[in-house]
């Protein structure tokens, strides 16, 4: 199978980007697995499909590593708009991913910024990937549906009160 795709990287996560505006491809989750594997395939973190949408510039669509469908990508977002800023010539763009309208632009320092949508989950009830509830959280990262909780002192190496 032949078709078109881009590679790209956002801040350490790495996308295969297949734009579906003008070809039509369906990777099923064993093709996924396969060419994500960073030995045998191109590897990457996850698959992104651009599709054509009325409501926006594009429509968005995620697959993690293993072929699961996935909510979104901050990353993945800034990648998905450098491309559009750049095909549309605009500062601006809109991308819908589900059912949530993003918006992409780039600053005065060319760097591409993406406004997301407020959650409308309440971080209680986002499953731990750590059972390390600590009140020294410094950090959350919000991955899917986890969140990994970074304390000060896992970082510093040292206790923190």
């Amino acid at each position: 199978m032949k078709f078109k795709a881009f590679k790209m990287d956002g801040l350490g996560n790495d996308f295969l980007i297949i734009d579906n505006r003008n070809q039509k491809i369906s990777l099923n989750p064993e093709q996924i697995l396969k060419l994500s594997n960073r030995e045998k395939g191109i590897g990457f973190d996850q698959l992104i499909y651009i599709e054509n949408s009325t409501q926006a510039d594009a429509e968005i669509k995620y697959f993690n590593s293993d072929g699961q469908m996935a909510d979104a990508c901050g990353n993945g977002n800034r990648c998905i708009s450098d491309i559009l800023i750049k095909e549309k010539n605009r500062d601006n763009v809109t991308f819908k991913v589900n059912n949530f309208v993003h918006t992409g632009s780039k600053n005065i320092d060319n760097l591409i910024n993406v406004i997301m949508p407020k959650p409308k989950i309440k971080l209680s009830e986002i499953r731990n990937s750590t059972k390390d509830r600590s009140t020294n959280a410094t950090d959350v990262e919000q991955r899917h549906d986890r969140v990994a909780h970074i304390s000060l002192s896992k970082l510093l190496g040292k206790r923190t009160r």
